[in-house]
């Protein structure tokens, strides 16, 4: 199990502002996606446009193994006005 932080309209969907996740390995930001989308199915219409940090830097198709991974978060796209 994997601590997962969230922010913005996803930690309102769930009401929490981190949750545990299994992730399969490698961890990829697909596979943190997925397994949101499986335990929070109400946020799989957000997690589409959100970014995935592992370690503090963005991810698109690098992929990790567990004990690479220290900290994991998923961030919604935000608006400013």
């Amino acid at each position: 199990m994997f601590t997962v932080k969230l922010f913005a309209v996803l930690a309102e969907q769930v009401a929490q502002n981190e949750v545990q996740l299994p992730l399969k390995t490698p961890i990829t930001a697909a596979t943190v996606k997925q397994a949101m989308a499986k335990k929070f199915p109400q946020t799989t219409p957000v997690l589409t446009d959100c970014l995935v940090a592992v370690n503090q830097t963005f991810v698109t198709d690098e992929s990790f193994q567990p004990e690479e991974v220290r900290e994991v978060a998923l961030i919604p796209p935000v608006s400013g006005g």
